[in-house]
């Protein structure tokens, strides 16, 4: 029992640890500013930040825009048939997660770009690079350029807390995640 306890554990902490990776609504203006930070400490001018769109993404990766109808599980829409034997409409499910996208302008130095990018690697948020423009400004010889990049990050649709759960042997918690 001791070590499905440690197992538990284990598993808790990785999912605590992976949805760090994610955003949540209150939490976005904040990591617009941090991206605009990163750039300014390194010597970088956002000349656009933009919202391009939000999609929801749901099990089995499929994507619907908004506006566009929920895709519906496959499990669920093979198991939901009326008695009549004709399919009644499957039950929607709230998506696991959204990717915004970002657009994203910005001039400097192209070594100083790279470390942006560096930075924006090691940023304890995920922000993926999904399209990027780099142009050097004309009759320059110090190594500016524009950049023209989509940026896409995630959030989760709801506030991720963690609630104890006791354990039924002694006195010992743990941890769990659940959604608000």
């Amino acid at each position: 029992n001791r070590r499905a306890h440690d197992e538990l554990l284990q598993t808790e902490m990785s999912y605590i640890e992976l949805n760090r990776l994610f955003s949540v609504e209150s939490e976005l203006e904040e990591l617009y500013q941090n991206l605009s930070q990163m750039a300014t400490s390194q010597g970088l001018v956002i000349t656009s930040l933009s919202t391009d769109g939000e999609e929801a993404i749901y099990a089995g990766g499929k994507v619907a825009a908004p506006g566009q109808p929920v895709p519906n599980a496959p499990a669920a829409a093979a198991n939901n048939t009326n008695p009549s034997g004709g399919s009644q409409a499957a039950p929607t499910t709230p998506p696991l997660f959204y990717r915004i996208k970002l657009k994203v302008e910005l001039s400097g130095n192209y070594s100083r770009y790279m470390r942006y990018r560096k930075l924006l690697a090691d940023f304890d948020k995920s922000v993926n690079i999904d399209k990027e423009q780099i142009t050097l400004v004309p009759n320059d010889n110090r190594g500016m350029v524009i950049v023209k990049s989509q940026l896409s990050t995630f959030r989760l649709p709801n506030k991720l807390n963690t609630k104890p759960a006791g354990n039924v042997q002694g006195n010992q918690t743990s941890e769990l995640p659940f959604m608000d």
